[in-house]
């Protein structure tokens, strides 16, 4: 997948969330494959961590898990009324964009209490549709304003897919956006410090276990001493004893996966200012995951990440994916 695609598939989960629906594999799938966006799986598998981890929304805006502070979403079904679609809050002064927002709309800075509310103005609404490709639509659009404001800002806080604040005018949702920077500023510019001039990236360790296997056979001496044990026997104690012979082999290789889980977030933190471990997933044939780390890392030091990686695990039986950069989400 490419960097479009990545994104495509971070709004996407939102969107399913937005629409109660619970974000796996196939639906994901199946929402950008009616897009026409083609999805690698293990590629999914590696990005559904990082989304996991980020903020979610229920319907109407409404976070399910909040993680940060949410504009609060008073009647965003009364079409009479106007509302500030919220794509993110940063610290600064207000600037002209130049992306276009969600079917088009005009995205401009709404500042308040030091800090800066990205949107563009609309129907007090969720933004709803059947029609798959149209949704593809918004959560791109959404992502390109979000990839603007990361671009022009040092800190930036994403908001979820469909953050709305509404009022019964356009500036009456704006006295209502600036009223929460206010009340909430202090929390937002806390978190905002924390990701200043920071990016998000998600690594993932795999132990290929059939790899892993005769080297436990070879070198592990109680699995050795069991391997010996094998001549001579009948087949029923044959039997019992290949049994436990796959018992230790298992053991041992479980063992070495919580070993490269420890050496791999102690080598995370030497590069990264924050990490967060995620779920575990399924890996691909005999592939397993061993750690799932969101790696919060200053910018322009990415490559030395991704090396220190890329070293630790050549020559061990393991391989590593790096995605990234991401907005902070699993900081914000």
């Amino acid at each position: 997948m490419n960097k479009r695609d990545d994104a495509s598939l971070i709004y996407a989960a939102a969107t399913l969330r937005s629409a109660g629906k619970p974000v796996t594999r196939e639906n994901l799938s199946t929402l950008l494959g009616a897009a026409g966006v083609q999805t690698d799986p293990a590629e999914v598998d590696a990005l559904l961590s990082l989304v996991e981890g980020g903020p979610a929304t229920g319907p109407q805006g409404r976070p399910a898990r909040q993680a940060s502070p949410r504009p609060r979403t008073e009647n965003a079904q009364d079409t009479h009324q106007r509302a500030l679609y919220v794509y993110a809050v940063t610290v600064g002064e207000p600037i002209p964009f130049e992306t276009a927002g969600i079917d088009d709309a005009e995205v401009f800075a709404v500042p308040g209490n030091g800090l800066v509310a990205v949107v563009h103005e609309c129907a007090a609404k969720p933004y709803a549709s059947k029609d798959k490709e149209t949704v593809e639509k918004w959560v791109i659009r959404h992502q390109a304003v979000v990839a603007e404001a990361c671009q022009r800002y040092a800190a930036v806080l994403p908001m979820a897919f469909d953050t709305m604040v509404s009022g019964k005018d356009r500036a009456d949702a704006a006295d209502h956006l600036r009223r929460w920077l206010h009340d909430e500023g202090d929390v937002l510019l806390q978190k905002a410090d924390r990701v200043r001039r920071r990016q998000e990236y998600g690594v993932q360790v795999f132990l290929d276990v059939e790899s892993a296997t005769p080297d436990v056979m070879a070198t592990c001496p109680e699995v050795v001493e069991l391997k010996k044990g094998l001549t001579g026997k009948s087949e029923g104690a044959l039997y019992f004893q290949r049994q436990e012979l796959e018992k230790r082999v298992r053991e041992q290789i479980l063992k070495r996966a919580e070993t490269v889980f420890r050496e791999a977030f102690d080598l995370a933190g030497r590069h990264a200012v924050e990490v967060s471990v995620g779920k575990l997933k399924t890996g691909e044939d005999n592939l397993r995951m061993v750690a799932n780390l969101s790696c919060l890392v200053e910018n322009g030091t990415d490559e030395a990440l991704r090396a220190a990686f890329t070293d630790y695990c050549t020559g061990k039986g393991l391989s590593v994916r790096v995605t990234g950069p991401w907005p902070p989400y699993s900081f914000t």
